[in-house]
């Protein structure tokens, strides 16, 4: 496996002027790099990704359009953590359970993100690991 490359100061200058432009507000920056990803704690939205005010909605949305992708048309029945959403989701793709509602909807911010990631480039490749959230 190839070690990962840290990109130049040069380099990191110029993706912050991409994104943030030639003089960009401190306070807009400040706010998307300090939001992660997280869902809403509202009943009824517990797949929705929670925006901040301000916060990151360009990058939000393709991710969130990707969660909902995984849970209604990735994987099959069978082990979850290989094939996608268990079978018990697949009837109910949006149920949330508890633990398991928690772990669902790590497990599809996952997918969602590696996948995003893996189609950034015609060169990806990818490994297999399995983690395990800390949910606090």
């Amino acid at each position: 496996a190839e070690a990962p490359v840290r990109l130049a100061d040069t380099e990191a200058l110029q993706l912050l002027r991409l994104i943030f432009g030639e003089k960009p507000d401190c306070t807009d920056v400040e706010r998307w790099l300090n939001v992660g990803f997280e869902f809403s704690p509202l009943v009824g939205t517990e797949w929705g990704l929670r925006q901040r005010h301000g916060g990151p909605c360009g990058v939000f949305a393709p991710v969130q359009a990707f969660i909902v992708k995984h849970l209604l048309f990735d994987g099959s029945s069978g082990d979850s953590a290989t094939t996608g959403p268990s079978d018990r989701l697949k009837e109910h793709p949006f149920r949330i359970n508890g633990s398991d509602g928690e772990e669902a909807r790590a497990s599809a911010l996952a997918h969602a993100l590696a996948w995003v990631l893996y189609q950034a480039t015609s060169n990806s490749s990818y490994a297999v690991c399995q983690a395990t959230p800390s949910i606090q």
